[in-house]
């Protein structure tokens, strides 16, 4: 594993979600949450992974190593709002709000919590600072670009992502024109983020000759 340490799992859902699971490379018979409090005490590298703003350890560690995958802020958009129509989330407000309304995807792009999220959660740290951008609409150069910048020495094979959402086809959501515009358009932070974070994917990928 990457992560000499501890690999800690941070998905910012509350106390229940953020946990460490593995120390020195074996699993934790009994998973433990306060990790967060003294991760930069530890003597190895250790790794915390999931869906969380920067700006929350932004500053915790010494010499951190920053990483991060973008995605096409649409694409991104229009996963979200088919993610709601999959599930099924009676007592949460949100879900109430989308499902319940039956919104469209055009109504669900317009309301503020689905807007700007990659940039939301990368500020305040500009892509530029991240060690590490893979872009989702290439998966398999930005696998092998983590490789080799963040654990060269580990060897595995890229691992087919099922998509089990009826509908997309192939990379991209097949949308109208003019909505894919609209929600460019509400995603502004998001489009810039995404065209730095892909400029600098590229800058590593020829770095490392890939």
């Amino acid at each position: 594993m990457c992560a000499q340490e501890v690999f800690y799992l941070d998905y910012d859902l509350g106390g229940s979600a953020r946990t460490a699971l593995f120390r020195r490379g074996k699993p934790l018979a009994t998973p433990f949450e306060s990790i967060a409090s003294y991760l930069e005490s530890l003597p190895g590298r250790s790794i915390i992974h999931g869906h969380f703003p920067a700006a929350k350890y932004v500053s915790r560690f010494r010499n951190p190593v920053y990483v991060t995958w973008l995605r096409d802020p649409v694409e991104r958009v229009a996963s979200n709002y088919f993610y709601w129509q999959r599930v099924h989330l009676p007592n949460d407000p949100l879900w109430e709000q989308v499902v319940g309304q039956k919104m469209s995807l055009e109504q669900f792009a317009e309301l503020r919590f689905a807007r700007d999220l990659q940039y939301k959660h990368l500020a305040p740290i500009g892509v530029e600072r991240f060690d590490f951008v893979g872009i989702t609409e290439e998966y398999d150069r930005s696998l092998e670009l983590f490789r080799r910048l963040i654990c060269p020495d580990v060897r595995f094979d890229a691992v087919a992502v099922y998509n089990d959402n009826p509908n997309r086809q192939g990379k991209f959501y097949d949308l109208d024109p003019e909505v894919r515009k609209k929600i460019r358009l509400l995603n502004e932070h998001d489009v810039q983020a995404y065209t730095g974070g892909v400029h600098r994917f590229r800058d590593l990928c020829e770095q490392v000759g890939i």
